[in-house]
């Protein structure tokens, strides 16, 4: 139905298709090389979504910091989505941190801009060796700088990645460098994937394959680190007010996220669909902030 309401964030698809080569993806061999969708084709979209409701756009793609459309960047497509009516927040997806646009960190930080202050940053693994088996676009040393640098710039940034444990080849030494580097840096969470070949990879040719128990382990290990920095991430933002947009509630609980992927929980009588509500955050239970409404 076309025309029905919208009533939570809403992804819009940028571009498709992928130019890198990982080792471990089959995405370019599927989908072929990066294509990026007109501007002025996105944008009648985004404000067709805007018009039925929608409060938040998500901007999704196979590798969204690759969009060049007629020259035109990923801070193109948030300039021009941010003067739409009606539309409160725009949040990417994901972006890898070798394309990371001059400009995008300073949109993220105007708080008059709906550009939320989040980031998802790809790191895979934190060993050069990996990286480079992996054929990542970046060494170590220039994906902690830019999330160091992302941090610096945007005040209550999230900053997110994904990490894959059990590369072919990957020893203790290269696990414990993704660990570190994990550690260090001011991410606030980590998705955390076991290695699996997919066929027609070159990763599938390398041999050195790590056993499941080893993976398994890994990825134990590195989940709870990521659950205690999430935790730690949340704990910083308890006694702030913030903006929360509610996508859903059940027996008078609602629950919905702050710009920043906060996700909060409040008690409340009334309907908060689709309402952008300022919350007190109180505490943290589990992966998210309990909090009350405190906007009359």
């Amino acid at each position: 139905h076309g025309s029905a309401a919208i009533t939570r964030r809403s992804n819009l698809k940028i571009q498709d298709g992928c130019s890198n080569r990982c080792a471990y993806c089959i995405i370019p061999a599927v989908r072929g090389p990066s294509r990026s969708r007109p501007l002025h084709d996105l944008a009648a979209e985004a404000e067709h979504l805007a018009r039925r409701g929608a409060k938040e756009i998500v901007l999704t793609g196979v590798n969204v910091g690759a969009y060049d459309a007629g020259g035109k960047s990923v801070a193109d497509v948030v300039d021009r989505l941010n003067a739409l009516e009606g539309l409160a927040r725009i949040r990417i997806s994901s972006i890898e941190a070798s394309e990371i646009p001059e400009g995008l960190l300073e949109r993220m930080g105007d708080t008059g801009h709906a550009l939320v202050p989040f980031l998802h940053i790809p790191m895979q693994s934190g060993s050069e060796r990996i990286l480079e088996r992996m054929a990542r676009p970046y060494v170590a040393a220039q994906y902690a700088a830019m999330v160091e640098k992302a941090s610096a710039a945007v005040e209550n940034l999230c900053i997110g990645t994904d990490i894959i444990v059990g590369f072919p080849g990957e020893t203790d030494d290269d696990y414990a460098a993704t660990l570190d580097l994990l550690e260090r840096l001011p991410i606030a969470y980590a998705h955390v994937f076991k290695f699996s070949a997919r066929p027609g990879t070159p990763a599938t040719t390398f041999g050195e394959t790590v056993s499941s128990r080893i993976m398994k382990a890994r990825s134990e290990q590195a989940r709870a680190l990521s659950d205690a920095k999430r935790r730690a991430f949340i704990e910083r933002h308890i006694g702030k007010t913030m903006s929360v947009l509610f996508e859903q509630g059940a027996g008078g609980q609602w629950s919905g996220y702050t710009p920043n992927y906060i996700r909060v929980a409040v008690r409340a009588s009334e309907d908060l669909t689709n309402t952008l509500r300022n919350v007190r955050l109180e505490r943290v239970s589990g992966d998210r902030a309990l909090g009350r409404v405190c906007d009359g």
